[in-house]
C-alpha cells in the first residue's frame, strides 16, 4: 500500500444524516461507539436508513481518527450542541444513560470509487448516532489525496471542537438549517452557496468524474 493511501476492511454503519454533515464537511467529529485508536482509527463511512432492511448502501468515503477524548461534563453540553448536529436534549439524554460518552475527532476522504455493501452485512438492529462497525467484504485501498477539507478549515474546525469555541456566524447557521428543508432549485442552490460560506465543502454534481 502506497504512501497515498491506507488499507481499510471495516465500516461504521451511521445513519445517513450523520455521514452527510461528514462529508461535506460540517462535522469533524462522530459519537464514537468506545475509544478509537489502533484498527479502529480508519473505517469506511457506511450510511444506514430507518430501521427497515435496507438491499444495500453504497459507501463514498472514509474517516480518519484525530484524536479521541471522553465527555462528561453536562455543563459543556450546550458549547457542544451549538457547534454539531446534535441537539442539547439528545445529548443530555446520552450523558442520563451513561456516565459519559467519547467524541472521535475525524477528517474525512472521499474514495476513489463507491463501493457497496450488501444489505446482509448491514446491522439489523436499530442505529443509534453511535453506529455500529461492520467487516467489508475485501479490503479497500482508502487514499489520502481526496480530503473533504483541506488542512486549514480542517484545522479550525478540529481546534473549534477541542476549545469548544462558539460558532462564528450563528444566525447564518440557523437560516442554513431552515433553508435545507426546502426543495426547491433556488432553495437547493441558496444552500449551497451558504454551505461554502460557513467553510463547508459540498461535493460536485458527480464526484467520481474527478480524478
Amino acid at each position: 500500500m502506497s504512501n497515498q493511501s491506507v488499507s481499510i476492511s471495516q465500516a461504521l454503519c451511521l445513519p445517513s444524516a450523520n455521514i452527510t454533515a461528514l462529508t461535506i464537511g460540517q462535522m469533524t467529529a462522530i459519537l464514537a461507539p468506545g475509544f478509537l485508536r489502533g484498527l479502529n482509527s480508519q473505517f469506511a463511512l457506511c450510511p444506514v436508513d430507518g430501521n427497515s432492511p435496507q438491499v444495500s448502501a453504497t459507501i463514498t468515503h472514509w474517516a480518519k481518527v484525530e484524536g479521541c477524548k471522553p465527555h462528561k461534563d453536562p455543563e459543556k453540553i450546550d458549547a457542544l450542541s451549538l457547534i454539531t448536529t446534535w441537539s442539547r436534549e439528545q445529548l443530555t439524554a446520552i450523558l442520563q444513560e451513561r456516565p459519559h460518552f467519547f467524541l472521535a475527532y475525524v477528517r474525512v476522504y472521499r474514495l476513489s470509487e463507491p463501493v457497496t455493501v450488501e444489505g446482509d452485512r448491514l446491522p439489523t438492529d436499530p442505529l443509534n448516532d453511535f453506529g455500529t462497525f461492520i467487516r467489508l467484504n475485501q479490503t479497500i485501498a482508502a487514499p489520502l489525496t481526496h480530503p473533504v477539507l483541506d488542512e486549514q478549515p480542517f484545522n479550525q474546525r478540529h481546534q473549534q471542537l477541542i476549545k469548544l469555541t462558539p460558532p462564528e456566524h450563528p444566525e447564518l447557521l440557523q437560516l442554513q438549517q431552515q433553508v435545507a428543508q426546502l426543495n426547491s432549485l433556488e432553495a437547493i442552490a441558496f444552500n449551497r452557496d451558504m454551505q461554502e460560506v460557513l467553510g463547508w465543502n459540498p461535493p460536485p454534481a458527480n464526484p467520481f468524474d474527478h480524478p
